[in-house]
């Protein structure tokens, strides 16, 4: 895969010397509203802070301005959502790049993804100190899970780094927001989870949790489509991530209305929030080699652990990329060394 990965500098500075127009046009702060007719698009999203971004441009008038009737749907967790698409429920989803990976594994060939709008780092290991007061307690423990979500990945990284394998746990699975019951009545030992899942964790048990960081590297927010939705609203798609590049703009410049945005919209604790902004969650859009790495990674890990629906090779993930909508609402956010056409053939 590396080979493919080291030529595309000149091309690429072509392309975002050519779409800096569309980011003036699009995405920039004195941007005209758009005139032409509305149309309706939906998103899949997740109930946090990884949804900041749609809910600035939600609040703040950003979509309607371009012209788009939203409807946010939201889930429990990225599979969730990228199923909603699958099914066609939905014409964009948000998920982690493994739950992209898993599902292009399964049934998601048609699937394409078009860049990250949060780059996160909050996924945690919290276990009950009556049991376990050390990663190799884990041994033998039953530790809450979400099925096929990145936090198995993580899992699997954090008991590799202990000196355990998955065998030497019993995974069960949980859904994200059943991880603080599932402790606290003791049906599992341990779970591994993502904010604000483990944060609601800590809260409900107190002192009778020990907590340990449960990411090797941080994992990204990407926004999900298909090859229908992408030749039917091509305009529509372009539009929405312009309106996220101005929801970025505002997320950096206002910091305090913006969480305040999305504190009213979860009912969030503000220490929650003062917590998790800019620390353990990103708010931008981004197109990094790194992701691409990290997908290639996950892959690899799931071949190996049985979780590809027997298929055997790496996928090329450039062939489910179609980073046009990013590249002209956000140009300066594609970092992508590669020799291949960079988005959807």
């Amino acid at each position: 895969m590396k080979d493919k990965y080291i030529q595309i500098g000149l091309a690429l500075v072509i392309v975002v010397a050519l779409c800096t127009g569309g980011y003036l046009m699009y995405g920039g702060q004195d941007t005209p509203r758009y005139t032409g007719p509305v149309e309706k698009i939906s998103i899949g999203t997740v109930s946090n802070e990884t949804s900041t971004l749609v809910l600035i441009a939600e609040n703040k008038g950003y979509f309607s301005q371009n012209g788009l009737d939203v409807t946010i749907r939201e889930f429990q967790s990225g599979n969730y959502s990228v199923d909603a698409l699958l099914d066609n429920k939905v014409d964009l989803a948000s998920c982690s790049e493994f739950a992209l990976v898993e599902r292009i594994f399964k049934r998601g060939k048609n699937l394409r993804f078009m860049g990250s709008y949060a780059t996160v780092d909050n996924t945690e290991v919290v276990a009950r100190n009556d049991k376990i007061t050390s990663p190799a307690d884990l041994k033998g423990k039953k530790i809450g899970v979400t099925s096929t979500s990145i936090a198995s990945f993580y899992l699997g990284v954090f008991l590799t780094f202990n000196g355990l394998t998955l065998d030497n746990v019993e995974q069960v699975d949980v859904k994200p927001f059943d991880m603080k019951d599932a402790l606290a009545e003791g049906r599992v030992d341990a779970v591994i989870t993502w904010e604000p899942n483990s944060w609601a964790v800590e809260e409900k048990m107190g002192d009778r949790v020990v907590v340990w960081p449960g990411q090797n590297q941080p994992y990204y927010w990407l926004l999900v489509s298909n090859n229908d939705v992408l030749a039917s609203k091509a305009s529509a798609i372009e539009r929405f991530m312009a309106a996220l590049a101005r929801a970025e703009d505002f997320a950096r410049q206002k910091g305090e209305e913006a969480k305040e945005i999305v504190r009213s919209r979860y009912n969030f604790n503000p220490a929650y929030l003062n917590h998790v902004w800019w620390n353990k969650t990103r708010y931008e859009l981004s197109l990094d080699q790194a992701l691409l790495i990290a997908m290639e990674d996950e892959a690899r890990w799931m071949i190996k652990n049985g979780m590809s629906y027997g298929r055997k090779e790496v996928p090329d993930y450039l062939q489910y990329l179609h980073s046009d909508a990013l590249v002209k609402a956000r140009p300066s956010s594609v970092r992508l060394i590669a020799t291949e056409k960079h988005r959807d053939n």
